[in-house]
């Protein structure tokens, strides 16, 4: 992705939608277990700043239905 993808209008709900909404889609894929995000080829290790989602690549889909 490009810079724009770090951060949403819509707050931290926005972003956490975001992110899952492209993690769900590819791990439908046969063989996709997990996804890395990067951001201008630089791995993301936060989306969004002030109350932004930290994590850590690579993400798997989780077992239960995360509440957003």
């Amino acid at each position: 992705f490009d810079a724009d993808f770090n951060g949403s209008e819509l707050g931290v709900a926005g972003m956490r939608l975001k992110v899952f909404q492209v993690l769900y889609t590819l791990t439908e894929f046969p063989g996709v277990r997990s996804v890395a995000f990067f951001v201008n080829g630089k791995p993301m290790e936060r989306l969004g700043t002030g109350e932004g989602i930290v994590f850590q690549n690579p993400l798997g889909r989780p077992s239960k239905s995360p509440i957003l």
